[in-house]
């Protein structure tokens, strides 16, 4: 991992990341069912994380469809599930939340 001091400090930051992003896909996941956050359960990082999403939402003032779906091509060969499925100005998307820079 590049620029880390060792193998453990690389470890702990990707562990780090993880958690991270756990907790803001949950936490985009329970606004979407309506149900509030206290930002006391999150770290003031993924607290803005979390008001990114609700700010993109009202720009882009997306219906959803669903979250959580199973997409995959045979055509294409692949296969994952997407965060959250739904339609922007009538065209559908998908969207992936990311809550890293890192290209993986």
């Amino acid at each position: 991992m590049g620029d880390q001091v060792s193998f453990d400090e690389a470890t702990r930051k990707k562990e780090e990341a993880g958690e991270r992003g756990t907790k803001v896909h949950q936490g985009c996941d329970k606004l979407l069912h309506e149900e509030y956050l206290f930002q006391e359960g999150y770290s003031l990082q993924e607290w803005k994380m979390l008001i990114s999403f609700v700010q993109w939402f009202k720009d882009f003032n997306p219906t959803v469809l669903g979250t959580e779906t199973v997409v995959w091509s045979k055509k294409y060969r692949y296969a994952g599930t997407t965060d959250l499925r739904c339609t922007i100005g009538g065209s559908p998307v998908l969207v992936d939340y990311k809550t890293s820079k890192a290209i993986s």
